[in-house]
């Protein structure tokens, strides 16, 4: 295993790589999303929080994505089924219990309103799960390697890796839209934001939030990102920069340290993106 990675982050690395394999015919309609994209824009081996994801995600572009493989088959015949346990779409298991979610960008999903399941026919509705806040990966985005990190594992793929600016984004509506849900979450999710800040060159938020706004299918939430940046991270005590500080509460880092350099850090880049 690579020095300084959990086997848990070991094993979700692995179950990407499955999903990967499993879609290899529609890799230029998906995008990595969420941690583990922040994991390799940041560094994946320097602090042991940022290694406990769980699971991988990857946004799907339904304008380049292909009838041919069906992504339920092709999952399927993977050996991923739909996790039973948390029934909801696109939240699929590998065979070794890892989950992978497919996620439609509400903004290309053709639909609105009530219902989760995305509709990409011929793509069975519950392949996919829309979710409103990714669209900036639509806009802001790379190929990169993603590789394996278990011993014996020597798989790569070329993929689509959202940038620091569209997963900045997507991580600010999910907590953002969680403040008033306090079963649902999660610290990590803000000492994320804190990590790509921190890990982040300026200009890099500066550029991305320029290309986003100048993009119909990602302005909206590219604008919406930026008060929330401020509201929940523009001062210690706020909801963000406080989960941020919770997350490391008996770790190595000081919790009201963290707090504070998420308000210094959050506004360095609202004074770049505004």
């Amino acid at each position: 295993m690579t020095p300084g990675i959990t086997p848990l982050y070991a094993a979700t690395r692995s179950a990407l790589l499955d999903a990967l394999d499993a879609l290899v015919g529609q890799h230029r309609a998906l995008i990595l999303v969420g941690a583990q994209a922040i994991f390799i824009h940041t560094g994946e081996v320097d602090e042991a929080i940022a290694t406990e994801t769980k699971d991988a995600d990857l946004a799907v572009d339904p304008r380049e994505l292909s009838s041919d493989p069906r992504l339920e088959e092709a999952m399927t015949a993977a050996h991923f089924h739909l996790d039973l346990t948390n029934p909801q779409p696109g939240s699929w298991l590998n065979a070794a219990g890892y989950p992978v979610d497919l996620l439609l960008p509400e903004a290309v999903s053709g639909r609105a309103g009530k219902g989760r399941s995305g509709r990409i026919p011929p793509h069975d509705n519950m392949a996919t799960r829309r979710v409103r806040g990714i669209e900036g990966a639509l806009v802001d985005h790379a190929p990169m390697i993603v590789t394996g990190l278990e011993a014996g594992d020597d798989r790569q793929h070329e993929v689509l890796v959202a940038g620091p600016s569209a997963l900045l984004v997507a991580k600010l509506h999910k907590i953002a839209d969680r403040v008033e849900q306090p079963r649902r979450q999660r610290p990590r999710d803000s000492h994320d934001v804190f990590r790509v800040l921190r890990e982040v060159e300026v200009e890099a938020f500066a550029d991305g939030f320029t290309a986003m706004r100048a993009a119909d299918v990602s302005h909206d939430v590219a604008v919406e990102a930026i008060g929330h940046l401020r509201a929940l991270f523009g001062e210690p005590a706020r909801h963000g920069a406080q989960q941020a500080a919770l997350a490391v509460t008996g770790l190595v880092e000081d919790p009201e340290a963290v707090a504070l350099r998420c308000a210094v850090l959050a506004a360095e880049v609202l004074r770049a993106v505004e």
